[in-house]
């Protein structure tokens, strides 16, 4: 009779399980290199550009196609094509799957887009509205396909962070050696009004990773006495006075957070409306108007020529409130810009309407307006989210959304291009998107 043979361990053996990997991608030299491609996007604004265009050490207004300077520079046309495409290669070889509660943020910015180039349609220059578009999303889409191909937030923030210091300690060695423009420094940049936000944005990193180690305090201790030099050297008025809120405003809002679980929008348009009630108390009981206030607080009823911006821009956007006139389609675009032709002296001369919010219904209408919104109050509430379990990261995050929300309220950078306020700020809400999960499971931390 024949015995039966037996099985061996290795045909009854279930297979061995996967090792699960801590990103998806698979590889950590693929994973590397895609951390680093946020990096390389706020590389290029804020160093290389600056560098080669701030100073005109390199003229490439000649190679515009036609489009002469109200085009995307070659610079960008070179950089960010190439990054995206390569960000795009490895997360395709990485085979990488997103987490569907990732995506429920990430349709409101796919909406705001899509408005967008809807808009271009009937722009007023729709050329040139396409090519700001198509920067616009590659820039994003870099950004996206590093967070969303590595899961690794913390760091992509601190590839992030290194070049922010470095843009720091570069325009500390600019403004110690150039001489001031009438309005103030503006170190590596163009202008104060870029030198005097991006201080207190660098401000902002240097807070966020104080408590990763002993190297991020060395670099705070000398790091935060520096962006507070080059924000007085600026002069930059709209950033030191948002900075004196905006810190504050960040730690009552974690704190509320964390104490009470109040929601951090719920906190910031309280914030907001008790403003407003002070401002209509005062007028009451002191007899001051709102640019009597304004004359007080600033020493300049006009916002430094900014409320005659908005006179003048706001009949356009009386004439088509909904849909506005096309994506970045008002302001600079040649001959039919119409703040060229209509505007004068200064008017004539900016590239923006020193409003965000503005400058998006000039786009895009109400229409533009109320698809954005949805992506800043998300960010309020992130910002709250991770508030609850790490009030002090949370507090420097909120703080940081806000400064972005106000700065708005007098600045132009949501939605601009590949602006340095703007490339951060699309990287701090991925980041936060990416974070807020992993957060909420875990102990909460003083």
């Amino acid at each position: 009779m024949t015995m039966p043979v037996s099985a061996t361990p290795f045909e009854n053996a279930a297979p061995p399980p996967r090792r699960p990997s801590a990103f998806p991608v698979q590889s950590a030299i693929l994973s590397g290199l895609l951390v680093l491609v946020p990096a390389l996007v706020f590389l290029n604004r804020g160093i290389v550009w600056p560098m080669m265009y701030g100073d005109r050490l390199l003229d490439t207004s000649g190679l515009f196609g036609g489009l002469g300077e109200y085009s995307t520079h070659l610079l960008h046309k070179i950089w960010f094509p190439t990054l995206a495409l390569f960000a795009l290669a490895l997360f395709a070889i990485g085979r990488v799957r997103n987490p569907v509660f990732h995506m429920r943020y990430m349709i409101w910015w796919v909406i705001l887009y899509a408005w967008s180039a809807i808009s271009v349609l009937w722009a007023i220059e729709p050329t040139i509205a396409l090519a700001r578009l198509i920067l616009q999303l590659l820039v994003a889409g870099c950004i996206y396909l590093a967070f969303s191909g590595t899961n690794r937030p913390r760091d992509i923030i601190t590839c992030v962070y290194w070049v922010v210091i470095l843009s720091l300690v570069l325009n500390l060695v600019a403004v110690l050696t150039q001489q001031p423009t009438p309005l103030g420094y503006r170190g590596i940049f163009q202008h104060k009004n870029v030198l005097g936000p991006f201080a207190v944005v660098a401000a902002f990193f240097i807070l966020l990773k104080l408590r990763d180690g002993p190297l991020y305090r060395l670099a705070a201790l000398s790091g935060l006495p520096v962006c507070i030099f080059l924000l007085v050297a600026s002069q930059s008025k709209t950033s030191l006075g948002l900075i004196l809120v905006t810190l504050p405003a960040g730690a009552i809002i974690a704190f509320l957070a964390w104490g009470l679980r109040i929601p951090a929008l719920v906190t910031f348009f309280a914030g907001c409306a008790a403003a407003a009630v002070a401002s209509v108390g005062l007028s009451a009981a002191a007899g001051l108007s709102f640019t009597q206030q304004l004359q007080a607080l600033t020493g300049d009823a006009t916002l430094t020529g900014r409320t005659d911006l908005w006179s003048f821009a706001w009949p356009y956007v009386e004439a088509q409130p909904w849909i506005g006139y096309g994506f970045r389609s008002f302001w600079q675009i040649g001959e039919n810009s119409p703040s060229l032709s209509l505007g004068f002296g200064f008017i004539a001369t900016v590239a923006h309407g020193h409003n965000g919010y503005l400058d998006i219904v000039l786009g895009g209408g109400i229409i533009g307006l109320l698809a954005a919104l949805p992506v800043l109050i998300i960010s309020l509430n992130l910002s709250g989210a991770i508030s609850r379990q790490r009030p002090y990261e949370g507090a420097v995050l909120a703080g940081f959304v806000v400064f972005t929300l106000l700065h708005n309220l007098l600045e132009t950078t949501l939605l601009f291009g590949v602006n340095v306020m703007f490339v951060l700020f699309q990287t701090v809400w991925l980041y936060m998107v990416y974070t807020v999960h992993s957060v909420e499971e875990a102990p909460p931390q003083p």
